[in-house]
C-alpha cells in the first residue's frame, strides 16, 4: 500500500507487516526483509536494503535507492529519483523525467502513464500497458494498480 504522509509519498513493502514511516519530513522507503527501519542520512532520503548489510548512499544530493539482492547497484538517472528492485538483475529506469517504481518479480517493466508516477506490482509477469483499460488516472493523481487479478486500482493523492 502506498500512502501519503505529510504531503510526501511513502512506500512500504510489507514483508513482515512493519510500516515505513516519514522521517524528518523526508520520504523514506524501506524493504522490510528483517524488520529493520531505514533512517534519514544527512538530511536526505536514503533507502537501505538490509539483506547483506550493504548501505545505500546519497548520490549528487538526490534520492538513491538500491535493492541489493544480487549485489547490483541502482544508479542515478537524469538527476531524478530512481527505484530498483533487483530480483533478477533487471533495472528500473527513469521515464520522461518522472519517477517509476517497478516490483520486478520476473523482470517486467513498469512504464510511465501520462506523466504521472506509477507503482505496479507485477506478480504474474504481465506488462503494464498505458491506458486501454490497463491503467487509470484519477483527477491527475497517481494510480496504484495490482496486476494480480487486474481489478484493484488505488489512487495516490
Amino acid at each position: 500500500m502506498v500512502s501519503l504522509a505529510n504531503h510526501l509519498d511513502v512506500l512500504c513493502f510489507l514483508n513482515n507487516g512493519s510500516m515505513v514511516y516519514l522521517v524528518n519530513h523526508h520520504d523514506v522507503l524501506c524493504f522490510l526483509n528483517n524488520g529493520s527501519i531505514i533512517s534519514l542520512v544527512n538530511n536526505r532520503d536514503v533507502l537501505c536494503f538490509l539483506n547483506n548489510g550493504s548501505m545505500v548512499s546519497l548520490v549528487n544530493h538526490r534520492y538513491f535507492v538500491c535493492f541489493l539482492n544480487n549485489g547490483s547497484m541502482v544508479s542515478l538517472v537524469n538527476h531524478c529519483d530512481v527505484l530498483c528492485f533487483l530480483n533478477n538483475g533487471s533495472v528500473v529506469y527513469l521515464v520522461n523525467h518522472h519517477d517509476v517504481l517497478c516490483f520486478l518479480n520476473n523482470g517486467s517493466m513498469v512504464s510511465l502513464v501520462y506523466h504521472c508516477d506509477v507503482l505496479c506490482f507485477l506478480n504474474n509477469g504481465s506488462k503494464v500497458s498505458p491506458i486501454n483499460n490497463q491503467f487509470f488516472l484519477m483527477n491527475n493523481r497517481c494510480v496504484l494498480y495490482f496486476l494480480n487479478d487486474v481489478s484493484m486500482v488505488y489512487s495516490i493523492n
